[in-house]
């Protein structure tokens, strides 16, 4: 499996494990794009990485995570 210049979702992304694999994921020359549902959270990495792509979504919500989709 290549590891490198892939593009990668990783949901709940702004803390936890999603964190420690996003840092891996941008390491390895990865386009990341996180999403979750507490903004302030995702700036605060965006901020620190402004590589990485951010979107606020609540996946428990049919209609934002089609938008996510799309």
């Amino acid at each position: 499996m290549q590891l490198s210049n892939n593009k990668i979702l990783i949901t709940g992304g702004a803390t936890g494990i999603g964190l420690g694999l996003r840092e891996q994921f941008i390491n390895e020359n990865n386009i990341v794009l996180i999403c979750g549902r507490r903004e302030s959270a995702l700036k605060a990495v965006y901020d620190k990485y402004p590589s990485v792509i951010i979107k606020g979504c609540d996946l428990f919500k049919a209609e934002e995570k089609e938008s996510l989709y799309n």
